[in-house]
């Protein structure tokens, strides 16, 4: 009996080693493959101009209309790319009665169309990167003169100022900021005022810079239109916005007449060093 166990033992061992030498050779047989292929994508410079979009709310794939409340037929086209100011705000004070106080008027807030549909924002300037180099830029704006009649008499002591500025770009997006941008420009005629600057890997992309803002600062108001023929002005319903203003001293003569003013915005590269470039103030 014991004899015949150990011999069903023995087999039953030899069985088990079989089967575990098989199961180790179909492990071995079924070993992982492997072969690499590649990923590829290219980008060059854009030279194609950027739309304006909504200041508060930029997004390239919805862009606006802006209306310009200074001249027919709309703004002036924004600058070729790669690196280019795609739109800025032309201001409007409208109309307003002589006096001989000092008086602070608001500029009509920047109405915009999209989908037909027209609303109000603050002033604001675009720019965009497309360079693909991320060198850094500078932005400034000059009044290239005092406020001044058709018949050449400058409004004396007008200040124009530009408040609440505010940087974005589009939502989500990870690019760092320009690291400059003053809350608060003062215009003087004649002089070029920074408006917002980015060093070397700053500032790529879409940016827009606005003044006020639709929540606060875009109210409602009321503007002056000349009477014909004798007859008094009437007042008709405006959107103004109070973080872009003109103060005009009460001792400035003014003449009945319409001033007006340019505005040069300038967008320029920096040197590799991300300082600005020599000559420029």
């Amino acid at each position: 009996m014991t004899s015949e166990l150990g011999k069903t033992v023995a087999t039953a061992i030899i069985l088990g080693a079989a089967v575990v030498a098989i199961n180790a050779t179909d492990v071995q047989a079924a070993a992982t493959q492997s072969l690499e292929s590649n990923a590829v994508v290219n980008f060059i410079e854009n030279t194609t101009p950027t739309k304006p979009v909504d200041p508060e709310n930029p997004n390239p794939g919805k862009p606006v209309g802006p209306i310009d409340p200074t001249k027919p037929g709309g703004p002036n086209p924004g600058t070729q790319g790669p690196l280019s100011i795609d739109f800025a705000s032309s201001l409007q004070f409208g109309t307003s009665k002589i006096t001989t106080t000092d008086e602070v008027y608001s500029a009509y807030a920047q109405e915009v169309v999209s989908d037909g549909v027209s609303s109000f924002r603050p002033q604001y300037v675009q720019v965009t990167d497309n360079r693909g180099t991320d060198a850094g830029w500078k932005l400034t704006v000059n009044q290239e003169q005092q406020l001044t009649s058709t018949a050449g008499k400058e409004l004396e002591g007008a200040v124009i100022t530009l408040e609440n500025a505010t940087v974005k770009t589009v939502e989500g997006s990870t690019i760092k900021a320009p690291s400059t941008a003053p809350k608060s420009i003062e215009l003087v005629p004649g002089q070029e005022v920074s408006v917002m600057s980015a060093a070397q890997g700053e500032g790529a992309g879409l940016w827009v810079n606005h003044f006020g803002n639709s929540a606060a600062t875009v109210v409602d108001g009321t503007d002056w239109k000349p009477g014909e023929e004798g007859n008094d002005p009437t007042e008709f319903a405006v959107k103004r916005n109070n973080a872009v203003t003109l103060a005009i001293p009460g001792k400035s003569n003014k003449s009945a007449a319409e001033y007006r003013s340019v505005l040069k915005w300038t967008l320029s590269e920096v040197a590799d060093n991300g300082s600005e470039e020599e000559g420029e103030d």
